[in-house]
């Protein structure tokens, strides 16, 4: 086989592994079907759900635009009462001045007597997000953007995130509540989950002295990551708020019949860490590098509140694109080329790891995990290519073949940064 074919295969195949991670494997988590009414600028009738008796009826998911097309995520919880109150019980229940009457005295002269309430076990706060719609017949149809918006955690973190809309008439307020954390390579949030976070949020309004029921009413009309179920709770008449764990292990089971192969497995082993102890730095380099940019965009967050977290997010980008393509071209020259794909590969590759599991995730969407793959295996293919024995030929001689597979990951690399950022991935 000549010189220049066997080059052409070998990029060939690298080029249809890395695409292959960036794009067929999305398949798996892209949805199966277009929403219903997806040609239609409102709901069908058939679409929608009444809350309460003769009350508005609603769309029970979220839009990015004012038509079905765009739906996103179900509304999976709903408050009936209003909604001052509904919004003071997730926020501060304490100020609720509830007051409950005697049963034994109702008869007699109506007396009532006041509760002491605990406070919420989540601790929501005021926070902002990109617009979301949802659709109410109120007024011949109407669609309305979010009354407010509440989080628990860090915007540039992972937090449990709210969006309540409040019935125009006053009788409801319905909660789109999810998980999700902020990618640093798409520069927006992702989603990992609506079930657990109403759930918790259920869980906020159990047994608590204002709430008449809490019930979990089936509607039949699936999707947005629901089956049709959606929690409702009844608040007093007299109330006055794993797995996206992909585990990267890296080693050897050692196994010998002798001392002596264990001596000197150990010993060509700390050879072998010697003569690579740049992959080491490198590895840790890379992990570090992910974890400092989340610490500080976080940091900085806490730091200067008034400040929109997106201009950190921003200011931090450059960081994370360009950081681990210089780390590798600095390490990864003097090292061998397997070990080189195998230190900046893995490196990546924990360092995405320890960030999401810093950030407590539960799970991750399966296209976004066969993303991160992809920028892996570039980020090693640069290495591969980058990487070269000195002792094995001159320094000024330039292999084509490692020429050729540096191209390919640092273009893979790019491209692959490009993707999410086209909203693509």
């Amino acid at each position: 086989m000549s010189r220049r074919r066997r080059i052409f295969i070998l990029v060939g195949v690298a080029f249809a592994v890395v695409s292959v991670a960036y794009f067929g494997f999305g398949l798996l988590d892209a949805p199966q079907s277009s929403p219903p009414d997806a040609a239609l600028s409102e709901p069908g009738a058939s679409r929608l759900i009444q809350p309460t008796g003769n009350g508005t009826k609603l769309w029970p998911f979220t839009s990015r635009e004012r038509s079905p097309s765009g739906r996103t995520l179900a509304t999976n919880l709903l408050i009936k009462g209003p909604p001052e109150k509904v919004r003071t019980s997730l926020l501060d229940r304490t100020n609720l001045d509830y007051q409950e009457l005697v049963a034994e005295e109702a008869e007699a002269d109506g007396e009532t007597y006041e509760i002491e309430l605990e406070g919420n076990s989540i601790d929501w706060d005021s926070t902002h997000g990109s617009t979301r719609y949802v659709y109410v017949n109120a007024s011949g149809g109407q669609w309305l953007t979010e009354s407010y918006q509440l989080h628990d955690g860090e915007y540039l973190g992972s937090r449990e995130h709210i969006r309540a809309y409040d019935d125009p008439d006053g009788e409801w307020t319905a909660i789109q509540v999810h998980q999700e954390y902020f990618d640093m390579f798409r520069l927006r949030h992702t989603v990992t989950g609506i079930e657990g976070p109403a759930a918790n949020l259920e869980r906020e309004f159990l047994d608590q002295p204002f709430v008449d029921s809490v019930t979990r009413e089936y509607h039949g009309i699936p999707g947005g990551w629901n089956d049709g179920w959606l929690s409702v709770v009844d608040l007093a008449a007299v109330v006055p708020v794993h797995e996206f764990l992909v585990v990267l292990a890296l080693g050897s089971i050692v196994s010998g019949t002798s001392r002596r192969a264990v001596t000197e497995l150990a010993r060509n082993f700390v050879s072998w860490s010697y003569e690579n102890r740049q992959g080491y730095i490198l590895f840790g380099i890379l992990i570090g590098l992910q974890l400092a940019v989340r610490s500080a965009g976080i940091g900085l967050e806490r730091m200067f509140p008034g400040i929109s977290p997106q201009l950190f997010a921003g200011g931090l980008y450059p960081i994370l694109a360009v950081g681990p393509v210089v780390l590798v071209v600095f390490f990864a020259r003097n090292l061998n080329p397997l070990p080189a794909f195998g230190f900046a590969a893995v490196g990546m590759g924990a360092g995405f790891t320890l960030d999401l599991l810093g950030l407590g995730l539960e799970v991750v969407p399966v296209r976004l995990v066969f993303h991160r793959v992809g920028l892996m295996l570039s980020i090693g293919l640069l290495a591969l290519g980058i990487a070269h024995r000195a002792a094995d030929e001159p320094s000024e001689t330039i292999d084509v073949e490692r020429v050729s597979l540096a191209t390919v990951g640092a273009v893979a690399w790019f491209v692959g940064l490009l993707l999410p950022l086209l909203d693509v991935v």
